[in-house]
């Protein structure tokens, strides 16, 4: 049963993130995740100084909180520690919308599948008909569709 609600899942995915774009390649950026670019305030220290923050970030031995605590000693050092507190402060305000998007995404999803089992089900109309009905179904919540979740996953 598990598996049916996933294939319908997945189903209206691609069909609901396939209207906007005019294709249905709704994976775009196969592969590997896409890195971050790097952060603005690079753009305001030396070579040697961006070089020593890439050293820093690129250290997989350290956790996450470490390469921040360093991040910010190494920005005291270069005198932008202002900047780099604020581009954090956005980046947690994106991390936190992120993930209530999410959340609200998975929500609805129940929902969603149910409406677009019956309508896929429905033998009693057109193919027209239920291209209509798709489309429909498609815009009643746009928010919920995998184009804004893959919006919000790339900002």
């Amino acid at each position: 049963m598990f598996s049916v609600f996933v294939i319908f899942a997945i189903s209206a995915i691609v069909w609901c993130g396939g209207y906007d774009k005019g294709d249905f390649n709704i994976l775009q950026g196969h592969g590997r995740p896409k890195r971050e670019p790097p952060p603005p305030y690079l753009g305001s220290v030396t070579e040697q100084a961006r070089n020593e923050y890439f050293a820093i970030m690129s250290n997989m031995n350290q956790t996450i909180a470490q390469q921040k605590q360093n991040v910010l000693i190494w920005a005291q050092k270069n005198g932008i520690e202002k900047q780099v507190q604020e581009y954090d402060s956005v980046m947690t305000k994106l991390r936190n919308e992120l993930k209530n998007n999410i959340t609200n995404f998975v929500s609805q999803l129940p929902s969603a599948a149910q409406q677009y089992a019956a309508l896929m089900v429905d033998e009693n109309q057109t193919s027209a008909e239920q291209f209509k009905k798709l489309q429909d179904l498609c815009s009643q919540n746009p928010q919920s569709r995998y184009g804004a979740v893959q919006t919000e996953t790339t900002r």
